[in-house]
């Protein structure tokens, strides 16, 4: 839906290059649980910035009670929600002025 260059959005492990760190504000980060990850990874591919992603195997839990509930689902598609209206946005405006 974002358009993001990368196999997954909301993986933890990979490296962003310092330029584009350099170049984010990081003051503007809305996102407070899993959505920062998501979030963290649109910043960084919007300004131009490398990242590398590390593999990982993921497996299902078996024991224990998730932490994932309601609330952190609904933060995360209300975020990208808000990334992609806000993308949607500036491309019209882009266009509107001819670049």
């Amino acid at each position: 839906m974002l358009g993001l260059a990368v196999n997954d959005a909301t993986a933890g492990y990979r490296a962003y290059s310092a330029a584009g760190l350099e170049q984010m504000q990081f003051e503007s980060v809305q996102a407070d649980g899993y959505g920062f990850q998501v979030e963290m990874t649109y910043r960084m591919v919007s300004s131009g910035g490398k990242i590398v992603e590390f593999p990982i195997s993921f497996h299902d839990r078996t024991e224990g009670v998730s932490k994932m509930s309601g609330s952190i689902i609904q933060e995360a598609l209300v975020l990208v929600m808000k990334l992609w209206l806000s993308d949607f946005r500036g491309r019209r405006r882009r266009r509107a002025e001819g670049r």
